[in-house]
């Protein structure tokens, strides 16, 4: 019986702290459309220079080795 109610409490607790993160990027992403609201840039704009950014990263990392 111990056993059994541990495992529930840890499904229970695995549940609920996945729950809360998804809350949380809600949240955040939320906050940052908003921002990019108000600086006048699109979400795929936002995201296409965000791609730009890794693969300039990803092509001098491939260099330095």
């Amino acid at each position: 019986m111990l056993i059994i109610g541990l495992g529930l409490g840890l499904v229970s607790w695995f549940s609920y702290r996945q729950r809360c993160e998804a809350e949380e990027r809600k949240r955040r992403r939320e906050r940052r459309l908003e921002r990019l609201k108000e600086t006048g840039f699109s979400e795929a704009e936002f995201n296409f220079l965000v791609q730009e950014q890794r693969k300039k990263k990803s092509a001098s990392r491939q260099k330095k080795r």
